[in-house]
């Protein structure tokens, strides 16, 4: 930026007003804050883009700068709008087919940078073949055969008049054509050959690729024509995506996925370049394509190996089986590399693709149908196997072979249990219970009996417990008596498996899971103090059933005695755990419901954020299945009162909140928030409790939830106006302190409602102006920052962020009054620094300029400002001394801008000066 200014404003004592607050004419001149109106970061003289942040006042409650602001899109009005894939999708090419709209009806078709892919935004825009949505549409057949007929003559015509040489009037028919039936490939492919007859190649490749989108009748061929087309004209995002259609309908081809690879790599796109490979090893077929398999394993050990770096785990697992499949296909079988991919397969559940992967790849393992024939067929294609048919009931047993591992074995039955398959799995499991124990499958041998358990074939897995036992090799290890042990007290007396149980524990002392049945039992028998006795020091981690709540509840009192604070923790959770499993099992009571049980004034939004914040979440699918042990044990959760309840959730919350285990505490809050058994009294308080944990455990959503819901409950009480306003107050600065951390649609609507409501409310004006900080407006911004500095006109944060937009106006491209745009940003920077420095924030205040004045180009002034922060010594704040409990002064490093000056400074001399540039970041930049 050229130096004609004043920059003594800096320096100046006193600003003339007219540059703080006539800005009307200067705003109005520059172009509305608009996504594509970028901004740089070093005015008219492009600078190196670097990721530089002004520094914020320590006191201030206006949020940082949000560095995705491109994930929002801004109205006219400034309200800030964010980007949604149904209105608009992200693509990495943002201009529709058509680059002149002359469609009526604007359609439009993107490219989806994810993906790579086509996608249209607008939903009647949908291909010929679509079927129709209801029967509605069979009542009006006539009428829409009339249309079609009349479609037709109008295409008719048209080609009639473009073979005459009138194309205008032709094209002009055609978008009518367009107009009534956007969905008639016929219309896009003659206008496509007008345009190519008038050499206007660009728009012949437009029209094509519609006429290719409409028509799934478009065969592989012809995509890969358009492609090529695309190339000619360099449309490099749409020939990729033209591609990809090409090997969706000609997967067997590797040319086409050749040709979009190559595209990928010009656009240095790795992710869609690697799915592309991924999609290639899975269906093409190598004769057909003409290629090797040495050159296609390359090719997928660099697919397999891409995702296991990227932790990727489903492509991982896809790339895995492709790669095992192609290499047994061609008589190349390593069965021992198999057991990664199995255990991924088991985690996920995959069962069916388990039994498919072993029964295939495994030669070892051979079935048998009553006649003593293989009992089902093995078969590839490309990069999938499959046996037939499925399920094996043609299969009465096996024969395993000594080269499969153990491990492998062990898999296969729990994956046949699993997908019913369970009337074959005998024969493995006397092969099974005939091997040496292997520590890999230690807990695979106990999986499986949980296997009979979950399908209840209870005397499928007595069966297998006895087969156990009853195994030389397998009788040591304590999951097979444990087995025993729990299948004889589910087909028998209880009493029975106590013998059972007590050899577990003489094989393994710390086996939960016997010392919690040990203890159900003696308290079936009435034997309390042995229910008691046989957990005391038993930690129950990752336990598979919940004692009586009696003993558990003894058991925390001794564990508090004995100050275990980590057990008693565990110990009280497994108290409320069955009662949190009642508000999971009642989910359409609670968010139906106008009102609760226990606060008639919860809104129904609030209740569904907090059912949105435990979805899917480890602690409520631990919920879940310790819920589902103790309903079918028959527990009852009538056992505790609501005090009890209530005091119960405060011990674990307390507990919670001093381990620093937020999340968690967040989950345990909301269970208890919606319980029904908690008192109404006691509401309030874990309303409190509630805001607290969202925040700490940063969901901010939540948050936002239970604000709006404060908020409306306030301006609905019936209280003194002043403590009214008292508490308005402070629920405008924390909703600030959210809007910080997270905003969005609904948050922005909410604060123009308030806003149409409480015109005069400046907490509200000044959350507006930060929002839109935030997300680029900052012309919308300046407007509500000058409502707050009339009347607040001494407050040196409002003067700073009006300094900020003014420097981000000024740093855009398409400003013309540059100069004036930068003095207002001059002017309010000094005023700010004149108002900030009477705060004793000196080093922030020099920093703060020293950046303003390098983003506008004025490297050698904020060299001067960037030195003055150097010099400036540390900043120290009083902390408490934990022996004595006095405060004393410390050098606070989290507020030291040192390190940030000098990068920038590195940045500025690093041309002219390099030696110095070096120096600087070696003694500050350096931990």
């Amino acid at each position: 930026m050229d130096d004609d200014f004043n920059l003594t404003l800096l320096e100046s004592s006193s600003i003339n007003n007219d540059l703080l607050y006539n800005n009307d004419e200067l705003l109005a001149s520059i172009p509305d804050d608009n996504v594509e109106n970028g901004y740089g970061s070093g005015g008219d003289d492009e600078e190196e883009d670097m990721d530089i942040e002004f520094a914020r006042p320590s006191s201030s409650s206006a949020p940082p700068r949000a560095k995705s602001a491109k994930g929002f899109k801004r109205a006219n009005n400034g309200e800030v709008l964010p980007r949604s894939a149904s209105a608009r999708p992200r693509s990495t090419n943002p201009s529709t087919v058509l680059q002149e709209s002359e469609l009526r009806n604007e359609i439009q078709l993107n490219v989806c940078e994810l993906t790579g892919e086509f996608v249209t935004p607008i939903t009647n825009f949908q291909p010929a073949n679509n079927p129709p949505v209801d029967n509605a549409a069979v009542t009006t057949r006539n009428k829409n055969k009339a249309q079609q007929r009349t479609m037709d003559a109008l295409l008719g015509q048209a080609a009639l008049l473009a073979a005459r040489g009138q194309e205008d009037e032709a094209i002009d028919m055609l978008h009518e054509v367009v107009r009534q039936d956007p969905r008639k490939p016929h219309a896009y492919r003659q206008i496509a050959e007008i345009c190519e007859n008038r050499n206007e190649m660009i728009k012949c490749f437009e029209y094509r690729l519609l006429a290719c989108h409409v028509d799934k009748s478009f065969t592989y061929e012809e995509w890969n024509e358009v492609g090529d087309l695309a190339v000619q004209l360099d449309r490099l995002f749409e020939a990729s995506a033209c591609y990809e259609k090409a090997a969706r309908y000609g997967s067997e081809f590797w040319v086409f996925f050749e040709k979009r690879i190559k595209i990928l790599q010009q656009l240095d796109a790795i992710p869609l370049i690697m799915k592309t490979k991924l999609s290639a090893m899975e269906s093409i077929n190598i004769e057909k394509s003409d290629v090797t398999f040495d050159w296609l394993e390359q090719m997928m050990r660099e697919v397999v190996n891409y995702y296991t770096e990227t932790n990727d785990t489903d492509k991982s697992i896809r790339a895995l089986m492709c790669y095992f499949v192609r290499c047994a296909a061609e008589g190349i079988v390593n069965v021992n590399q198999m057991d990664i991919l199995t255990a991924n397969l088991i985690h996920q559940e995959r069962y069916t693709d388990v039994v498919h992967l072993i029964l295939g790849l495994c030669t070892s393992v051979k079935s048998l149908n009553s006649d003593g024939n293989p009992g089902y067929n093995v078969i590839f294609h490309e990069g999938i196997v499959s046996v037939s048919p499925f399920p094996l009931v043609n299969v009465s047993s096996f024969i395993v072979g000594p080269d499969l591992p153990t491990v492998l074995l062990a898999r296969l039955i729990l994956a046949l249990i699993y997908t019913r398959n369970d009337f074959c799995v005998d024969s493995l499991i006397n092969t099974l219970a005939d091997r040496e124990f292997d520590v890999k499958s230690n807990d695979l041998y106990l999986d499986i009996g949980n296997a009979f358990d979950a399908i209840s074939y209870e005397a499928g897995g007595f069966a297998y417990a006895e087969k156990l036992v009853s195994s030389p090799t397998l009788t040591q290890c304590p999951h097979s008596w444990y087995l025993y042990g729990y299948y004889i007290e589910k087909t028998k007396e209880p009493i029975e498996a106590v013998d059972a149980y007590k050899h577990v524990l003489q094989l393994d002392n710390a086996h939960v899971d016997a010392r919690i049945n040990l203890s159900c039992i003696y308290q079936h028998i009435d034997d309390m103090e042995s229910a008691i006795a046989i957990l005391k020091e038993t930690t129950m981690e990752r336990c598979r059933r919940i004692p009586d709540e009696r003993i558990l509840i003894r058991q925390a009192e001794i564990l508090l005695s004995q100050q275990k604070h980590d057990e008693y923790i565990r110990c009280i959770r497994l108290i409320l755990i069955p009662h949190f499993y009642t508000v999971n099992t009642s989910v359409d009571t609670i968010l139906k419901k106008r009102k609760t049980l226990t606060n008639k004034l919860v809104h129904m939004n609030l209740r569904r954020a907090i059912m949105n914040a435990l979805s899917r979440t480890s602690f409520e699918r631990m919920v879940n299945r310790m819920g589902a042990i103790a309903e079918k044990d028959k527990r009852t959760c009538d056992a505790l009162t609501p005090t009890q309840m209530h005091d119960y959730a405060m011990k674990l919350i307390e507990g919670l909140a001093s381990q620093h285990n937020y999340e968690e505490l967040l989950y345990v809050v909301c269970y208890t928030f919606l319980h029904p058994k908690i008192p109404p009294l006691n509401m309030i308080v874990f309303q409190n409790i509630l805001f607290y944990a969202s925040i700490k455990a940063r969901n901010f959503q939540l948050a936002f939830e239970y604000l709006r819901y404060l908020h409306s409950v306030t301006q609905a009480s019936k209280s003194e106006e002043s403590e009214r306003k008292l508490k308005l107050r402070q629920i405008y600065t924390a909703l600030n302190f959210v809007f910080c951390h997270q905003q969005g649609i609904a948050q922005q609507r909410f604060i123009g409602r308030c806003l149409s409501k409480a015109p005069d409310q400046m907490h509200l004006h000044l959350i507006s102006g930060n929002n839109s900080l935030m997300a680029g407006s900052y012309k919308t911004a300046i407007y509500e920052y000058i409502i707050v500095l009339k009347e607040r006109p001494n407050d040196s944060l409002i003067h700073f962020n009006l300094a900020l937009c003014f420097t981000h106006l000024a740093s855009r491209r398409d400003i013309t009054r540059r100069i004036a745009v930068a003095t207002r940003a001059i002017a309010f920077m000094a005023k700010y620094k004149q108002l900030r420095l009477l705060q004793g924030a000196k080093q922030e205040v020099y920093y703060n300029i020293g950046r303003m004045l390098h983003q506008l180009g004025f490297s050698t002034h904020a060299h001067y400002w960037y030195c003055k922060v150097l010099e400036e010594p540390d900043v120290q704040v009083f902390e408490e001394d934990e022996r004595t409990g006095d405060a004393v002064m410390k050098t606070a490093y989290c507020y030291n801008l040192k390190s940030l000056a000098a990068l920038n400074l590195a940045y500025i001399m690093k041309s002219y000066n390099p030696q110095k540039a070096r120096l600087l970041k070696r003694r500050y930049c350096i931990i």
